[in-house]
């Protein structure tokens, strides 16, 4: 399904701007944001995501493969 699939030009700087609005928010928000590690309330689980977004993730783990072999094993492991 994603073999033919390929990031649009934009998505990068997109993403950053998603990044940069997020951080702002967090920011924002301070102690009343529940996010925060060990926290699952909302990141574990079924959740909806694009083909886009599967192609995001798919591309990611190619480069962690790449460049940190050990670390992309543990974040397969992980997802399971």
């Amino acid at each position: 399904m994603l073999a033919g699939m390929s990031l649009p030009a934009s998505d990068r700087e997109l993403v950053q701007i998603v990044d940069a609005s997020l951080a702002d928010a967090a920011r924002r928000a301070g102690p009343w944001l529940v996010c925060r590690p060990g926290c699952t309330q909302c990141c574990f689980g079924a959740f909806a995501i694009s083909q886009l977004d599967a192609l995001r993730l798919a591309s990611g783990m190619q480069k962690l493969r790449r460049e940190n072999p050990p670390l992309a094993s543990e974040v397969e492991r992980r997802s399971l």
